[in-house]
């Protein structure tokens, strides 16, 4: 799920329900420029540096964050950080609209909002889905682009970490096993469980941080298209228990299109995904970004 208002938060309350989203109307039907897509990596462009090389110093470290189930995904909100995200974007379309004073390739700085889960993923990659997809949410700072201050929301850049599972004998990502070692059990964010201690958000990202980067939207209504995508090219690990318990968490909690409840479930299960059908590409250009290893990516 992706729906993000100015607070910075998921809509209040709103649950979408993934499938029947071919009755989503307005923009999510009539836009040019939706999300996801299939990112095809042989007509992926290499990105010269003023169409996507983000300054990405650290995405920070949280002292305190709440894992909450928002009855369409796992959400993390970022309560408080001892070490602040630095990221910034280059500026484009979407973050320079009818600006005089912002130009193409002039780097913006943005602040996190929040992370949720994907099972399975949203994007592909060569036509093949992963496992999972983490987003890790942020919005450009107020100041930094006239036209940004000016749109409900704000202008968004949104990091897609796709995710494999981890194999007989290997490890998964110990930052995302520690994210999510104690599930909550009842939907909402009163019902969240919250963490105390330092978790390194740069732990969720792959060793090598190449990456694709699009022009896109919102994943759920109203399916802004003002998002600017970071999608890693390389997957972190995930275990598959995990995985199992999110789409738990996803199939049986109720909405529209569940046929009967019976003591808060929906039953039957519905389909263990939340993740949008893929969308048309209406011209748009993907652009590759070879980056190096990331050497703060392991450990705490």
């Amino acid at each position: 799920m992706l729906s993000v208002l100015a607070t910075g938060h998921a809509q209040e309350h709103e649950v979408f329900d993934y499938f029947p989203s071919h009755g989503w109307t307005g923009i999510c039907v009539e836009g040019s420029r939706q999300s996801p897509i299939n990112i095809d990596s042989e007509n992926a462009y290499h990105s010269p540096a003023s169409a996507g090389h983000i300054n990405l110093k650290t995405l920070g470290v949280l002292s305190q964050y709440t894992v909450f189930f928002t009855g369409s995904s796992l959400e993390v909100s970022f309560d408080k950080f001892s070490k602040e995200m630095d990221l910034s974007i280059p500026a484009n379309e979407y973050t320079i609209g009818n600006s005089k004073r912002v130009r193409v390739g002039d780097m913006l700085q943005v602040e996190p909002l929040q992370m949720h889960m994907h099972t399975y993923s949203e994007h592909t990659i060569n036509g093949a889905y992963a496992p999972a997809e983490m987003h890790i949410v942020t919005r450009v700072k107020r100041g930094q682009s006239d036209h940004c201050d000016s749109l409900e929301g704000g202008c968004l850049a949104v990091l897609g970490i796709m995710m494999q599972y981890k194999g007989e004998g290997y490890a998964s990502n110990p930052a995302l096993e520690r994210l999510f070692s104690d599930l909550p059990e009842e939907e909402g964010p009163a019902h969240g469980v919250t963490h105390h201690g330092e978790l390194k958000l740069d732990s969720l990202l792959p060793t090598f941080r190449s990456y694709y980067t699009y022009p896109g939207s919102l994943t759920t209504p109203p399916c802004t298209e003002s998002v600017t995508w970071i999608v890693f090219a390389d997957p972190i690990k995930i275990s598959a228990i995990l995985v199992k318990r999110h789409q738990m968490l996803v199939s049986t909690t109720p909405g529209e299109d569940c046929a009967y409840v019976h003591g808060g479930v929906c039953l039957p299960f519905r389909e263990k995904t939340n993740d949008r059908m893929i969308q048309l590409h209406n011209g748009r250009s993907v652009y590759y970004v070879h980056d190096w290893p990331f050497t703060d990516a392991t450990g705490y």
